[in-house]
C-alpha cells in the first residue's frame, strides 16, 4: 500500500489515506487530492508519506487534481510552523488562512475592473534612502528589513520603488481599502502583473486571481492576510503598517500575520520589508539586537502642528470638550475646512448614576456599567450586547434623581451639531455594523459634501491613511492610556500616529488630556519615536515584559474554578513560568477564567500550554483558548 497523509480544511491534523496503484506515480507533496470524508468527499493536500501502522483501516484517495504541486514545500513548512507555534491543528489553519478557492475552484470572473478606491498620492523618496533599502533587500537569501517611514504615503512610495526591480512579490495590508488604493496607484508597468487577493472579493474573482498567479500571469499579489498564502514564489514580501492590530487575528488560530510573513520569507529564503511610521516595539527591538536591519528616512518632511490641551486647566464648553477645540473648530468650519473629532465611546451617555445613593446601573451578566443609546431608547452593555429599558427611578432607593453622565458618539453628534450649526457625519459601530456598510461609509468620508466627521478609533482603522482633514481632535485620549495593559502607551502612540496621518501637512492635530506631563505626548509632538521607544523598552525590561520575555493568555470556560489544578500543571512544567490570574469574565451566564503566563523561555511556555490543553480536554464541557504573543 502507498500511505499518504492528507491535510483537509477541518479541525484536525493530517489524516491517512491509501494511494491506489494507478495514482501512485502521480502523488507528490503539495498536490490537491479528492478523498472520502464521512459520507461525502473533500479536497485536501498531500503532505507526505505516512508512517501509520493502521493500513487496513485506510480509505483510498479518489483522484489527484494537479499535475504539479499547488502548495510548495515552503508553504507546507509554513503551515506546519504555524500549527506548532500557535498550538492549532494544521487543518484549522488551512481553513482559516488559505483561500478556499486554492482547494476548490469556482467559476471565475473574466473582468478585471478596478475597485472604486481612489489612488494614493506617492511622494518622492530621496535616492539615498531608496538605495539603502535596495541594498538590504538585494542581498541573497532571507533577511528582514524595518523601514521607519515618516508617514504612510512614504511607505507606498518605497513599496512601489522596490517592486520595480523585483520579478514578483507579496504586498500585505491590514485593511482592504488600503490594499485597493495601493493597487489603483501602481503604474501600468506594475499593475499589468499585479492582482488583488482578499476576503471580500467574490469567490469567482479570487479564483480568477489564483489561476492567474498559478499561470504566472500575475507575479505581484496585493491584499490582506489571504494574500500571504498565495501560490507563488515571491522575490520579496512587503508588510505595510507592520504595527497594526488587525494583523493579529482574534478568532480561530490567533496568528500574527506580520510574524507569519517573516516566517514565509525565512522558508522561501527571500527578504521581508516591514514598514511603519511608528513601528511595533518588538520589531524595533529586533533592529537593536541585530535580528532585523533598519532603514530610517533621512529627509525631513512637513507635519501637521500638534497641540496638547490640558483638560485640568482648560476652559470647557462641555465637560468633555475644551473651549480651545470648540473655538478652533468653529473658525476652521467657517473657512470651509474639513474637521475630524474622535471620542472612543459609543452611545450617548456612558454612565447612569443615582445622585441620592450613588448606584451605577450595571449589566446583570457582566457587572460593567451600562451605556445609554438614545437611538435604541435603551441601556446597553457594550461587552455582551444585553439591552435594558431606560429606568425612571433608581432600582435601589427609588429616587428620581438619576443622572446621565459621560459622553459617547451620540452625545458628541448632538453637541457638534449645536456648535457648528451643521450635522456631522457619524462613523461608529452603531452606524457601520457590517463590512459592507463600513466600506460604504469609509468611501463617503472623502465626499466634498462631508464637512465634519465624528466617530471612534475605528475611523483610523478603516479608512486609508490619507491626508484629508484640516483639523483633527481626539477628545478622550486618556482612556487608552489607562487600560491595564503593558502595551497601553505603545498602542496610544500608534493611534495618535494613525490619526495624524489623516491630517494635512499644514493642518492642526489637537489632543485633549488630563495627563499633560506624560512623556508620550512630548515625544509624539516632537516626532521623537526613538526616544519614546527607548523609554518604553527600559520599563519593559525592568518588569520583564515582552520583548524581554514571552507571554501567553489562557482562557478556560465551562468549568468551575480549577485554579489549583492550573497552577500545579504549570509548575510541573517549570517553576520559572510566572502565572498571573485568574481574572473572571462572565458573559451570558458563561464564566471564563483568564490567566497570563510569562517566561523568558518560549519552549517552556509552549510545553505548559500543551499540558493545560491536555488537562482541559479531560473535563467535560470545558473549553480552552490560547493566545500566543497577545500583542
Amino acid at each position: 500500500m502507498h500511505l499518504w497523509d492528507v491535510l483537509l480544511p477541518i479541525n484536525l491534523g493530517p489524516l491517512t489515506y491509501n494511494c491506489p496503484e494507478e495514482l501512485a506515480s502521480s502523488a507528490a507533496p503539495g498536490k490537491r487530492v479528492t478523498v472520502p470524508l464521512r459520507k461525502g468527499t473533500a479536497t485536501g493536500i498531500l503532505i507526505g508519506r505516512s508512517e501509520t501502522s493502521y493500513a487496513d483501516r485506510t480509505k483510498d484517495i479518489i483522484s489527484i487534481l494537479d499535475d504539479i504541486p499547488l502548495f510548495s514545500q515552503e508553504m507546507l513548512k509554513l503551515l506546519n510552523w504555524l500549527s506548532d507555534y500557535y498550538l492549532a491543528p494544521e487543518g484549522v489553519l488551512l481553513k482559516q488562512a488559505v483561500p478556499s478557492e486554492m482547494l476548490d475552484r469556482v467559476k471565475k470572473k473574466a473582468s478585471r475592473a478596478r475597485p472604486l478606491a481612489a489612488p494614493v498620492s506617492m511622494p518622492e523618496i530621496a535616492p539615498g534612502d531608496s538605495a539603502g533599502i535596495r541594498e538590504l533587500i538585494d542581498r541573497k537569501g532571507y533577511s528582514t528589513v524595518l523601514f521607519k517611514s515618516p508617514s504612510s504615503a512614504y511607505e507606498s512610495a518605497a513599496a512601489a520603488a522596490m517592486l520595480h526591480h523585483k520579478s514578483g512579490g507579496i504586498v500585505l495590508f491590514p485593511e482592504i481599502i488600503s490594499a485597493e488604493r495601493f493597487y489603483n496607484s501602481l503604474p501600468s508597468s506594475l499593475s499589468e502583473r499585479a492582482c488583488l487577493l482578499h476576503g471580500e472579493m467574490s469567490a469567482g474573482r479570487r479564483s480568477e486571481a489564483i489561476e492567474g498567479i498559478i499561470s504566472s500571469r500575475y507575479n505581484i499579489v496585493i491584499g490582506t492576510r489571504t494574500a500571504l498564502f498565495a501560490p507563488l514564489r515571491p522575490d520579496l514580501i512587503i508588510v505595510f503598517h507592520e504595527h497594526s492590530g488587525p494583523y493579529k487575528l482574534e478568532e480561530g488560530a490567533r496568528i500574527n500575520v506580520r510574524d507569519a510573513a517573516v516566517m514565509r520569507g525565512y522558508f522561501e529564503k527571500v527578504p521581508v520589508l516591514l514598514m511603519s511610521s511608528s513601528p511595533s516595539l518588538e520589531s524595533w527591538f529586533n533592529t537593536k539586537n541585530g535580528k532585523y536591519s533598519l532603514v530610517s528616512l533621512e529627509q525631513a518632511i512637513p507635519m501637521p502642528k500638534t497641540r496638547i490641551i490640558n483638560m485640568n486647566l482648560a476652559g470647557k464648553t462641555k465637560p468633555y470638550l475644551s473651549k480651545a477645540v470648540a473655538d478652533e473648530a468653529g473658525r476652521r468650519f467657517s473657512r470651509n475646512e474639513k474637521l475630524l473629532f474622535l471620542i472612543n465611546r459609543k452611545g450617548h451617555s456612558t454612565t447612569l448614576n443615582c445622585s441620592e445613593c450613588g448606584q451605577i446601573l450595571s449589566c446583570d451578566s457582566c457587572n460593567v456599567p451600562l451605556v445609554l443609546f438614545k437611538g435604541k431608547k435603551a441601556m446597553c452593555c457594550n461587552y455582551c450586547n444585553s439591552s435594558y429599558e431606560v429606568p425612571d427611578v433608581c432600582s435601589r432607593c427609588g429616587s428620581h434623581a438619576i443622572e446621565f453622565l459621560g459622553a459617547g458618539t451620540e452625545k458628541l453628534e448632538e453637541d457638534i451639531t449645536e456648535l457648528l450649526g451643521s450635522a456631522p457625519f457619524r462613523f461608529d459601530r452603531e452606524k457601520a455594523d457590517k463590512r459592507s456598510s463600513i466600506r460604504k461609509m469609509a468611501d463617503e468620508i472623502y465626499s466634498e459634501d462631508v464637512r465634519s466627521v465624528i466617530g471612534t478609533r475605528m475611523i483610523s482603522a478603516h479608512i486609508p491613511k490619507t491626508q484629508i482633514f484640516d483639523m483633527a481632535a481626539i477628545l478622550n485620549t486618556d482612556i487608552s492610556l489607562n487600560v491595564p495593559d503593558f502595551r497601553a502607551k505603545e498602542k496610544t502612540y500608534h493611534e495618535l500616529t494613525a490619526v495624524r496621518d489623516l491630517v494635512r501637512h499644514n493642518g492642526l492635530f489637537m489632543i485633549q488630556t488630563r495627563m499633560p506631563g506624560e512623556t508620550l505626548f512630548r515625544h509624539f509632538r516632537e516626532n521623537a519615536y526613538e526616544e519614546f521607544a527607548a523609554g518604553e523598552l527600559s520599563v519593559r525590561k525592568a518588569f520583564g515584559f515582552p520583548p524581554y520575555s514571552r507571554v501567553m493568555n489562557i482562557s478556560i470556560s465551562g468549568v468551575a474554578d480549577i485554579t489549583d489544578r492550573i497552577t500545579s500543571t504549570v509548575q510541573a512544567v517549570s517553576h520559572s513560568i510566572e502565572l498571573l490570574g485568574p481574572t473572571e469574565k462572565t458573559t451570558k451566564n458563561r464564566t471564563e477564567y483568564c490567566y497570563m503566563m510569562k517566561c523568558q523561555d518560549r519552549k517552556l511556555l509552549h510545553d505548559a500550554a500543551r499540558a493545560l490543553i491536555s488537562l482541559v480536554e479531560k473535563i467535560k464541557e470545558a473549553g480552552i483558548r490560547i493566545d500566543i504573543d497577545p500583542y
